[in-house]
């Protein structure tokens, strides 16, 4: 397997950025700004106020709800951006999957217990283990 590095996996993300932002039909560029805000936010976002003031998002909240309300985005166009990535893998072949376990968006009659963390588990074959949140 060739392994692009760093500068192939910029280019990458780049490419990914221009796809996704091709597929936005109207107040494109007010979309991606409030995308990349999501994205890079430190943590849960409370409100979309809150949202408008991350650095990624330039526009005032006026902005951000203009383009909730008059945005558009071609879903099927980027169900199929999505769909022609890559599938990353380790440097022995095995997929990488990241998976978000956080616990805020859970309904209240789960348990978040405070013990939560990281158990290793073996996989469908013996040569090959894997991880859960227990």
């Amino acid at each position: 397997m060739h392994d692009t590095g760093l500068a192939g996996a910029l280019g990458d993300l780049s490419g990914f950025r221009q796809r996704f932002f091709d597929c936005l039909t109207s107040r494109a560029d007010a979309l991606f700004e409030l995308a990349d805000a999501a994205l890079c936010a430190n943590g849960p976002v409370a409100s979309l106020a809150e949202l408008s003031l991350e650095p990624e998002h330039r526009r005032g909240h006026g902005g951000l709800y203009d383009a909730l309300n008059s945005g558009g985005i071609d879903i099927g166009r980027f169900r199929n951006v999505v769909a022609r990535q890559s599938i990353p893998r380790c440097h022995d072949g095995r997929i990488v999957l990241a998976i978000d376990i956080s616990h805020w968006l859970r309904r209240p009659c789960h348990d978040n217990r405070v013990s939560r963390g990281w158990t290793k588990i073996g996989s469908l074959t013996a040569t090959q283990e894997g991880s859960i949140c227990d």
